[in-house]
């Protein structure tokens, strides 16, 4: 019947039966101008379709990152390695989502760290990579990984300004080989504690549900002062106009 094709619902179903057209076979047949005027343009294109013609394009397949970067520049400069430890795990736990975001696991972390010479006026930048054994997206390995590269490049006195983390040796999670000396992250109950993780903080807002190593007042956050409103996604947020 014409109810069973994608794109007619009970109403234009309805109609095309008081118009005496109780298939898609009948409705083949109908006229070009006919079915402009009782079906509209989109209909038309449904038409279109069921005679072979494209008119609807297919929507585009997201492909997985063979990268992930979170990265940000501190409110003021940070020199600590307290501090830059929670950065690192906070931006890790980031990327660490976006990765489980798309099925994948990873088993290489590179962080980066950004200072500018004594005079302020040039910016350098220092690097170092970790790497995991068995592929992960488990956020509290990739935090230890991060606080591990950071380890090798942090210098004692040094201010530096932003902090970011890459993950790398991304794969498909259900594409990993096993293991015999280590328990893969598919199926384990890590897995299961990340997708609960998630999960909370999908319900009750991003940052709900987090590791204490990212911090709790986090004073290294960029500055945000200048933040434009969120007027289509923030009740709280919405402009108020006064009349008077």
């Amino acid at each position: 019947t014409c109810g069973n094709v994608w794109g007619i619902g009970r109403r234009l179903e309805s109609k095309l039966l008081r118009e005496g057209i109780k298939t898609a076979a009948q409705l083949l047949q109908m006229p070009d101008a006919w079915i402009r005027k009782k079906m509209t343009v989109t209909g038309m294109r449904t038409v279109m379709e069921l005679r072979g013609i494209s008119c609807l394009g297919l929507e585009k397949i997201s492909v997985p990152k063979k990268s992930i970067v979170s990265s940000r520049s501190f409110g003021r400069p940070v020199s600590s390695f307290k501090e830059l430890s929670e950065a690192a795990a906070c931006y890790a736990a980031r990327a660490a989502f976006k990765l489980r975001q798309q099925g994948s696991v990873c088993c290489h972390i590179n962080l980066i760290l950004a200072y500018k010479d004594r005079q302020g006026s040039r910016f350098y930048l220092s690097s170092s990579r970790a790497v995991q054994a068995a592929p992960t997206a488990d956020t509290c390995l990739l935090t230890g990984m991060a606080v591990d590269a950071l380890r090798q490049i942090y210098a004692e006195g040094q201010r530096y300004t932003g902090l970011s983390i890459m993950l790398m040796g991304i794969s498909k999670a259900d594409a990993t080989c096993e293991d015999m000396f280590r328990k893969s992250y598919g199926g384990s109950t890590r897995e299961r504690l990340m997708e609960t993780l998630d999960k909370v903080n999908s319900v009750w807002g991003r940052g709900s549900l987090k590791f204490a190593s990212s911090g709790i007042r986090q004073d290294w956050q960029m500055k945000r002062n200048m933040l434009s409103g969120r007027y289509t996604t923030n009740w709280n947020e919405l402009p108020v106009v006064k009349t008077y």
